[in-house]
């Protein structure tokens, strides 16, 4: 068996790959064309590849590579092999090379650095990278009855289980021949979509494929075949169909997009959007997320909890050691790890942005969507003891905190050695003890509490740690962002309840947005007032919800008892009742689903704490001296205390994260997580760019015609390229027998269980 692991090469650096297996050329066992270069230029004249140049100069490292944008362009080739080790066989024996081959059980294997030129697809070698995708695609239109599996291979049984079926496609007529094949299986999918996202992120390749004017794929070869992003071998060649008509575009275009998101938690351990991969298997599974939050008793629904006050996200509940998954591709701009819990549990969080583009109908320039993603109630990171499974962010962030200055180092250790980072004992605590607005309450729960001092850099996050307070660290984003990838890992679930003996593990997340940067100048709501449905503002400084057009759904008119405000019409049994109970409001409660509301964050310093206070428990009505409240209430020092550790938004966050904050009063824009997530998945279709069209017919019978002169003439000197080639007469009714055995005794074709005399 050969090593694995899951990382690609890039200009010798190594990139990782989030859940599929990787073999490459150095791998033991692996399949490399640099081993094999002697050996080629010995039966063949070819040496399989190339060094890589852009205007003359050669490229040698990969900061070059990214510089010199000399990769433009991804070619999806079909192997028309048994497997990837049949694939680079042929290959090496025909004087031909590519960078990767996608097996059918989605192992990828990388033969080859990007930073060489590979010989896969003639004139456009020089500005590609090359993938194989495994599949004998028969050509079932003169095949009716050919298998998607060749029933000798070693690992047949293997292949016939349901996880590795392979769909029939429809007939397809491409570049003037009609065909119908066998597609490829989910894991080949999966692990396309994740090695096309590193490619395009680490190269900076366009995100796209050549959509029509109709949004489907363009038959042809293109008219520009130099066009920039992922294309079919047959969009640079005239005489080629592959990966043919059972290759899904819009499945790869939206999870290169990123749109292969991810639930922020996997409530089975393994089931997430990547491997449902179909829209109706997503949405049901969804399901599972919305009944696991709102049939839970404990108030976190959305968008109003159990006092009738605004809650902007949804709990989740889980086990200890659960993974927090990023839900969106993003990076990392705020956090707070402290290493003890408060009195409600882990007050830990991380917040993300996310910047997505997206295109107009009329293909004009996108609009890009800025949202932000939370993730509150994480467990403890250990920042000073990283290890290999630590969160990619978290490594990164050591990483660059590592590479500061010998002499920042220095001062840093110091001024620990000092107390000023100490453990809370010392000159340097004491001093802090005394610092100037720090609020101190009595009991166990932290004597000082400056939750709302934040501290910008990497170094932020260790020290936090040292003194064991729970600053804000501010990641600089904009000049070293930590990206993460939809589906990574970025910390494990905390836990969270009224009270130590009632801590359970739970994750609270949101979604949420600027709303002095309208979501509705990139998202049409004409298009999308289906998934997503606008409410009111409510611009006010307290969280109690008051929009008769949430409390009308509740059917109910009573007082909630003893309350002095006036506009709160419903006790926590109703709002209990209405989220918890199964079979009733289904409708009601998928209709708030699909609310996006504004108000004040209830994470925001600028919450009106007294007025919430007072009017969610009854205080009175004369409440207007905070600190008459603080000293002669136990219950109101109890809530001072029990918020405070919770509250993160404050003006200097919200414009670090890119929030607008001239009028800063921590109003935000929200959404239901697990709608947001499904909408931005499957229903944000507007997204589909039309940016292609293909050659004319006459041209195309041109090009075919030069394709076919070209072969004859040189073989192995001119490296057009592998993949499915067909050849269509003149005539309306074709010479069958000819043009078959013109399409199989093309050199390059791929037909390779067969050997010709003169080939030998």
């Amino acid at each position: 068996m050969p090593d694995t692991n899951n990382e690609i090469i890039i200009g010798g650096q190594r990139f990782p790959l989030q859940g599929i297996t990787v073999v490459t050329y150095e791998d033991v066992g692996g399949y490399s064309f640099p081993a094999k270069k002697n050996e080629a230029l010995a039966k063949t004249g070819s040496d399989l590849y190339t060094d890589r140049y852009v205007k003359g100069k050669k490229i040698s490292t990969y900061e070059s590579l990214v510089e010199s944008k000399a990769i433009t362009q991804i070619i999806i080739h079909t192997d028309l092999a048994r497997d990837s080790a049949k694939c680079f066989d042929v290959l090496v024996g025909r004087g031909l090379s590519t960078h990767f081959m996608v097996d059918w059980d989605g192992t990828i294997y990388q033969s080859l650095d990007p930073l060489y030129t590979a010989y896969h697809a003639g004139e456009n070698n020089g500005n590609s990278i090359g993938i194989d995708f495994n599949n004998l695609m028969k050509n079932l239109v003169r095949e009716p009855t050919a298998p998607p599996y060749n029933s000798d291979s070693e690992r047949f049984a293997e292949m016939s289980k349901k996880e590795y079926r392979r769909p029939k496609s429809g007939r397809m007529t491409i570049n003037g021949g009609k065909v119908q094949s066998w597609g490829y299986t989910d894991p080949q999918y999966q692990a396309l979509i994740a090695l096309l996202k590193v490619l395009t992120d680490q190269l900076e390749i366009p995100k796209q494929v050549p959509f029509d004017a109709k949004g489907e794929i363009v038959p042809d070869t293109l008219m520009d075949p130099t066009y920039p992003g992922v294309v079919a071998h047959w969009h640079v060649s005239a005489d080629r169909w592959d990966p043919g008509p059972g290759f899904d575009w819009e499945r790869v275009y939206f999870g290169l997009q990123g749109e292969y998101n991810s639930f922020p938690i996997l409530l089975d351990g393994q089931t997430n959007i990547n491997n449902l991969l179909e829209p109706a298997k997503v949405k049901e599974y969804a399901q599972q997320f919305y009944d696991a939050n709102e049939k839970d008793g404990a108030g976190g629904w959305y968008p109003m909890g159990m006092n009738q006050t605004w809650h902007g996200g949804i709990h989740l509940p889980g086990k200890k050691g659960d993974k927090v998954l990023s839900m969106f591709d993003g990076v990392v701009v705020a956090a707070r790890f402290g290493t003890e819990p408060v009195k409600l549990g882990h007050n830990n969080f991380i917040v993300l942005r996310h910047d997505i583009p997206i295109p107009s109908r009329s293909g004009g320039d996108p609009k890009i969507f800025t949202f932000y993603s939370l993730y509150m109630h994480l467990a403890p990171i250990d920042f000073h003891n990283i290890a290999d499974d630590s969160p990619k962010w978290v490594q990164e962030v050591a990483r660059l905190d590592a590479g500061k200055s010998k002499a920042e180092e220095e001062e840093r250790e110091g001024k620990k050695n000092d107390g000023e980072e100490g453990d809370g004992e010392g000159e340097g605590a004491a001093a802090e003890e005394e610092d100037e607005g720090a609020i101190i309450v009595e009991g166990d729960w932290d004597k000082k509490m400056q939750y709302l001092e934040v501290s910008p850099g990497f170094g932020a996050l260790l020290k936090q740690q040292r003194n064991k307070n729970r600053r804000i660290a501010l990641l600089p984003y904009t000049e070293t962002p930590i990206k993460v990838r939809a589906g990574d890992p970025i910390a494990e679930i905390g836990q969270w309840g009224p009270s130590p003996d009632e801590w359970r593990y739970m994750l609270e997340v949101e979604v949420f947005a600027d709303p002095a940067k309208p979501w509705k100048e990139a998202v049409n709501l004409s298009i999308h007032g289906r998934w997503l449905v606008e409410l009111d503002d409510d611009l006010g400084s307290d969280l109690f919800v008051e929009d008769p057009e949430i409390l009308g759904l509740f059917g109910t008119s009573r007082r909630a008892g003893l309350s002095l405000n006036p506009a709160r019409v419903l006790a926590p049994a109703d709002i209990q009742e209405f989220f918890t109970v199964p079979g009733e409001y289904i409708e009601e409660r998928r209709y708030l689903h699909k609310v996006v509301t504004r108000h004040i964050s209830e994470w925001s310093d600028a919450v009106d704490w007294v007025g919430a206070l007072t009017k969610a428990e009854g205080w009175g009505a004369k409440t207007d001296d905070f600190r008459k409240i603080l000293r002669g209430s136990s219950l109101a020092k109890d809530a001072i205390q029990t918020i405070l550790p919770w509250i993160w938004l404050s003006k200097d966050v919200a414009e670090h994260i890119g929030i607008d904050t001239k009028e800063w009063r921590g109003i935000l824009d929200h959404f239901h997580p697990i709608q947001f997530l499904i909408w931005l998945t499957f229903h944000s279709s507007q997204r589909l760019q039309v940016v292609s069209r293909g050659v004319s017919k006459a041209r195309l019978k041109k090009l075919k015609k030069e394709a076919e002169e070209k072969a004859k003439e040189a073989r192995f000197q001119e490296r057009s390229g592998f993949g499915a080639s067909f050849f269509i007469e003149d005539s309306e009714e074709p010479n069958v027998g000819k043009a078959l055995d013109r399409w199989l005794r093309e050199w390059d074709q791929g037909e390779w269980e067969r050997t010709f005399k003169d080939e030998e």
